[in-house]
């Protein structure tokens, strides 16, 4: 359920202009996810395991047990075998959305742009020593947390889908792993994929987007004070 008392920036991305802006950033790529129907982007391996153990068990000699780490989980070819192609899905995806919100950065509104603002400032005075990539982080935190993901959440709330078109709880949990490996990238913070070794390509995506991802937030951030805007 939506939080009943939203804190202040994201009660501000909900007014008009602003949601405006999601649907000329989201629309599109929310209507190709929401038309596959059949889509699973669970790849968590445990979870993958759980469904397919019935099956591995009914092949397999020996006695599997119910409950195994993800590490254990992955190290199954017919594990990995599921969530390699449901990780490409996801990265398609990710990028697709990532590719639409960097192409309509002209669109965002000026009080988005100028909360960016304040919070890179605010984070170049407390952080003075941190690289350029660690001062942006709270800005693309609050982008994608406050602005763009709840909107991936739920597409209804924000006109992103038709009431014909609603998504389903399970296409519900395929919209909340776009929006936490959107923030990932988004926010430049590189999966563990030392121990999560089904991260990597999603690792990869990070260190790949790093430049781009800077270069956005650098532009929004140039953005004239209140006085000069009037």
């Amino acid at each position: 359920n939506p939080n009943p008392n939203p804190n202040p920036s994201q009660a501000y991305t909900r007014r008009g202009p602003n949601t405006e802006a999601l649907k000329s950033a989201l629309y599109k790529p929310m209507s190709l996810v929401l038309a596959r129907k059949n889509l699973e982007l669970e790849i968590e391996p445990t979870r993958v395991y759980a469904t397919v153990l019935e099956e591995l068990r009914f092949k397999s000699d020996s006695e599997l047990k119910a409950d195994i780490t993800p590490q254990e989980a992955w190290a199954l070819p017919e594990v990995r075998a599921i969530i390699i192609p449901r990780v490409k899905n996801l990265l398609d995806i990710v990028e697709l959305f990532l590719t639409r919100i960097v192409s309509v950065r002209g669109l965002l509104p000026y009080g988005i742009r100028v909360i960016a603002r304040k919070i890179y400032e605010t984070t170049q005075d407390r952080f003075q020593k941190a690289s350029h990539g660690e001062q942006m982080r709270g800005v693309a935190n609050f982008l994608f947390v406050s602005y763009f993901c709840p909107a991936i959440i739920q597409p209804e709330a924000f006109e992103l889908c038709s009431t014909s078109n609603r998504p389903s709880s399970h296409m519900k949990r395929n919209l909340v792993r776009i929006a936490s490996a959107l923030k990932m990238v988004g926010s430049l913070t590189p999966f563990d994929d030392g121990s999560e070794p089904w991260h990597a390509e999603l690792s990869s995506l990070v260190h790949n987007s790093q430049e781009l991802m800077l270069q956005f937030y650098s532009s929004l951030c140039d953005v004239l004070e209140l006085e000069e805007h009037r």
